[in-house]
């Protein structure tokens, strides 16, 4: 189960930072790898890295949380 909250604290996150660093359209976007997706008529950015690290940074808390239970 946390797993899945996890992948979905990762997109959150990822559709979030990605769209704020992309809209600035400065190195931060390159540095990310944020590109630019179209879902039903809208373009967002998204960002893999973001994605990964928020994933497994989530997933480690969940896991630590329910450690010391």
């Amino acid at each position: 189960m946390a797993v899945i909250k996890s992948l979905a604290a990762g997109a959150v996150t990822s559709l979030v930072i990605a769209n704020l660093v992309h809209e600035d359209g400065g190195t931060g976007a390159q540095m990310l790898g944020s590109t630019e997706v179209t879902v039903l008529d809208h373009r967002v950015a998204w960002s893999w890295t973001v994605f990964a690290i928020a994933t497994v940074a989530v997933w480690l808390l969940f896991k630590a949380v329910d450690g010391s239970r």
